[in-house]
C-alpha cells in the first residue's frame, strides 16, 4: 500500500540507487571461499591454482654450479590478465598445500618459455653452505596486511614490469597463483 503512494518514477530512482549500494558493498567484500584472489575494478575476482610440473636440474661442475635449476609451471602464458601495474592480492587460510604464513609471502617475475614459464632457483651449493636461493632480479618486493590470522591482501611497493608472475610462498616448491601483466599499449585496447 506505501508503494501506490510513491510515484513510479521515484519508486525507479530509489530501486536503482539502492542496487548500486548493493552493487559497491559486494564489491568490496571479502570472498568467503579460501582461495588467492586478485581486486579487479569488478571486484575479488579468483586465482586459477598451478604447480610446477617439473624441476631443471643445475649443470653443476664442482665445487662451482654453472646454472641455476628452475621450477617449471605448464601454459605459456597465464589465464588472468591485469592491467593495473600495482595490482591488490588477496589469500584467505592459506590455500596452497604446505602453505605458509604472511612472512612466508613472495612475489615472483617467471621467464616465459615456448610452452611453460619457469622460475629460476639459484643453487647456493658449495663446500661452505646448500641454501638455495631464488634470484633477486625475480622477486619483487611486496607489502603484505594480515586482515586476520588467516587472511592477507598483498600489493607491490613499485608498479609491476609486464610479464608473468607468481605469487607463492617460501620458494614456490607448493605452486602458487600466476597473472600476467598487460603493457600499458595492450591494456588500452581492453
Amino acid at each position: 500500500m506505501i508503494f501506490s503512494q510513491i510515484p513510479s518514477c521515484l519508486l525507479a530512482q530509489q530501486t536503482a540507487a539502492s542496487d548500486q549500494v548493493h552493487a559497491s558493498t559486494d564489491r568490496n567484500a571479502q570472498p568467503q571461499r579460501p582461495g588467492a584472489y586478485y581486486r579487479s575494478p569488478e571486484g575479488w575476482q579468483q586465482m586459477e591454482q598451478i604447480l610446477s610440473f617439473s624441476r631443471a636440474h643445475p649443470l653443476i661442475l664442482a665445487p662451482m654450479v654453472v646454472r641455476p635449476r628452475a621450477l617449471r609451471f605448464r601454459g605459456a602464458e597465464a589465464t588472468l590478465k591485469i592491467t593495473n601495474p600495482r595490482p591488490v592480492f588477496l589469500l584467505k587460510s592459506v590455500p596452497l598445500p604446505g602453505g605458509g604464513s604472511a612472512r612466508d609471502v613472495v612475489l615472483a617475475k617467471l621467464d616465459a618459455r615456448k610452452d611453460y614459464r619457469d622460475l629460476p632457483v639459484m643453487p647456493g651449493r658449495t663446500v661452505f653452505h646448500s641454501r638455495d636461493a631464488l634470484p633477486a632480479s625475480h622477486i619483487v618486493e611486496v607489502t603484505v596486511n594480515a586482515e586476520s590470522p588467516d587472511v592477507f591482501s598483498i600489493t607491490p611497493t613499485k608498479d609491476l614490469r609486464p610479464g608473468e608472475y607468481i605469487l607463492t610462498f617460501g620458494m614456490g616448491e607448493v605452486g602458487g597463483y600466476d597473472f600476467e601483466v598487460l603493457p600499458p599499449s595492450m591494456a588500452a585496447k581492453r
